[in-house]
């Protein structure tokens, strides 16, 4: 049954690739371009991005033709796999499943985020026969321990696997170094309420520290009601929208990364990894996936979701402890190389497609 072509076995990604800019189409992108200059396997890709410009037609039309172009490519491939968030995985990861199964094909199932447990709980009958059909899938990837721990125990027969989010290593001689004063924070992710961005502008406000001594910065898309006025009277500036090739070369001109999230459904931002491997602490919720990721007083300082005072509290201790600041820095680098996409990608990743192949 398994296709190869010098060996390697043929994979079939399927996935959304950027634009927009998202924690799903960056991550899928990496693992794309990862497996691409491995040269360990075959991989073609078929991205499922909705148009941006929807109508009533595109609405349905569209899942149609990418499940008649999947009709075609999967007889072509060795192993099938299917990347999405926890809302864009049921339907479609069901319909491919029954496709796969068809045509005698192994599928691997990768959901992103943190918020497919939620989704779960709050689903109905109809939904969780859905659910009972998708965990049938040869390999199930599930990005945080709490949902693994949390399916496993509803689905014991299920093959579910952790794949942590990932992004590659920097080279140690192109970190930043230390920072002068004013210590610089930033914040990089959808600007929207749930995101913390109005906790961020009141504890601003609370800092006593002298606003020279800092700075904060929040780029990103304004969503759900956020707009650039309500920056207008605090020390943090909206400072727009980032590429997702400019965020790298961005963050290294920072201190302190910033995530005060009460967005239940948190995963493993890839924010976070990402300013990991550039050595900048991280000041975070505690929520979803987050505490997995940040170890409280080690690479980062975790707050109760939506504290103002706590927030603050953070954001001013690193302000004035620049030994504590140092410390952090130390043990982001190191946090670093646990999720490296090398790693990840290139050697989990490939090591789950060849067994299935």
């Amino acid at each position: 049954m398994a296709l190869e072509s010098e060996g390697k076995p043929k994979i079939l990604l399927v996935g959304p690739l950027p634009p927009p800019l998202g924690s799903t189409t960056v991550s899928f992108a990496q693992l794309v371009e990862d497996l691409a200059t491995s040269g360990a396997v075959v991989t073609h890709v078929l991205p499922t991005n909705a148009r941006k410009e929807k109508t009533v037609s595109s609405i349905f039309l569209d899942p149609l033709k990418v499940l008649g172009r999947l009709l075609r490519l999967i007889p072509q491939h060795s192993v099938i796999t299917f990347h999405a968030s926890s809302r864009r995985m049921l339907y479609f990861g069901c319909a491919l499943l029954i496709m796969c199964r068809l045509l005698r094909r192994p599928l691997i199932l990768r959901v992103f985020g943190g918020s497919f447990a939620q989704v779960y709980q709050t689903s109905n009958g109809l939904k969780r026969r859905l659910y009972d059909l998708l965990f049938q899938a040869d390999k199930v990837l599930l990005e945080t321990h709490q949902m693994v721990d949390f399916f496993s125990d509803l689905y014991p027969s299920a093959n579910i696997e952790w794949f942590s989010n990932s992004r590659p290593l920097k080279d140690p001689d192109s970190r930043r170094s230390e920072r002068r004063t004013p210590l610089r924070f930033i914040f990089v992710s959808h600007v929207e309420p749930a995101k913390g961005v109005r906790d961020l502008i009141a504890a601003a406000r609370l800092l006593e520290q002298d606003p020279g001594d800092y700075r904060i910065d929040v780029y990103g898309p304004l969503l759900n009601g956020l707009e650039a006025s309500e920056f207008g009277d605090s020390t943090v500036t909206y400072c727009g929208v980032l590429e997702p090739s400019q965020v790298t070369k961005t963050l290294e001109d920072y201190d302190v990364f910033l995530l005060p999230t009460h967005q239940p459904g948190e995963g493993y931002p890839g924010a976070i990894i990402e300013a990991y491997t550039i050595g900048l602490p991280v000041i975070a919720s505690r929520i979803g996936g987050i505490p997995e990721i940040v170890e409280h007083g080690v690479d980062g300082l975790l707050i109760t979701p939506k504290s103002v005072e706590e927030l603050a509290g953070a954001i001013g201790s690193l302000v004035d402890q620049p030994d504590l600041r140092q410390t952090l820095s130390q043990g982001a680098y190191q946090s670093a190389e646990r999720y490296s996409s090398e790693i990840w990608h290139k050697k989990v990743f490939v090591d789950i497609c060849s067994k299935l192949s």
